[in-house]
């Protein structure tokens, strides 16, 4: 018997929309059955005329943050926001500029102790690396051991102490490699970003239209190239992060394509805010 059996729905699978039932043991999908076939569950519910989709994840949010302010959402408004929207995890960061540089399982631990009891959904998090010096490598593993793989690195933002360097990127990515974790990229050639900023400034082009012209989308697509270069020398996985350019995405595609671990995202603002909006 199961916990749960969801009837005459609409499945919908990543190549195609099924019409079957939805079997449920303890938290976990226990499988797809045809409509008619004759099963016991102690909850039935019947979803006739409806889609059944997975819960989704959404791997990349900023609750209860305070950094350069202090973010809007709570980890229990944002996470029943969530919910209501069909997601039923999160993944946050542990990035805060009074933990930066610090012991990162002490990092870990006060982001959780933020979240538990708060969050009405599962989430996780992102472990902030801004250096990759030995004695980080070593934290790495009691990271990984503590649950957290997936480690954000930043190729930007010098003045606030996350910016890493191309050596950093690929120790750290070396060192997941045999941790079985995974390396999250902020992708953008900081050089050309700072330069470009520096000039914008010093003509005093300070309004939200000039700040496209700060980071122009060939700096997103070099550093991506890049990034996937040096994950490919360290046999490393790489998630690259809020992705905007189509150059970009049609990287991680390649990358994908070549079978490397190699995976992407992107989030609605980065699809909506473009220059054509100033």
């Amino acid at each position: 018997m199961f916990d749960l059996l969801i009837r005459n729905g609409k499945v919908v699978m990543p190549e195609a929309v099924l019409e079957a039932d939805v079997a449920v043991q303890g938290e976990r999908i226990a499988g797809l059955l045809k409509t008619a076939e004759p099963v016991q569950a102690r909850q039935v519910i019947d979803a006739r005329g409806l889609y059944v989709v997975p819960g989704g994840i959404d791997a990349h949010v900023h609750f209860d943050m305070e950094f350069l302010g202090q973010s809007k959402h709570t980890f229990e408004s944002g996470t029943i926001a969530a919910a209501f929207g069909g997601t039923t995890t999160i993944i946050d960061f542990t990035l805060d500029l009074k933990t930066l540089g610090g012991p990162l399982l002490d990092a870990v631990e006060k982001r959780r102790e933020k979240a538990e009891g708060k969050a009405v959904i599962d989430f996780a998090f992102h472990c902030v690396v801004n250096d990759g010096g030995d004695d980080t490598l070593r934290e790495l593993e009691h990271v990984v051991a503590y649950g957290v793989p997936s480690f954000k690195m930043f190729t930007v933002y010098r003045e606030v102490n996350l910016y890493v360097n191309d050596a950093t990127v690929y120790n750290v990515m070396e060192r997941l490699r045999d941790l079985g974790g995974i390396a999250a990229v902020h992708t953008e050639n900081a050089d050309i970003v700072d330069y470009c900023t520096a000039r914008l400034l010093a003509a005093g082009q300070r309004t939200p239209v000039h700040y496209p012209q700060s980071r122009p989308t060939f700096t997103e697509v070099e550093c991506i190239r890049r990034v996937l270069f040096l994950a490919r020398s360290a046999r490393a996985a790489v998630y690259v992060v809020h992705i905007a350019a189509g150059e970009a995405v049609a990287a991680v595609r390649q990358a994908r394509a070549e079978g490397r671990p190699v995976y992407g995202e992107t989030c609605p603002h980065y699809l909506v805010l473009t220059k054509a909006m100033y």
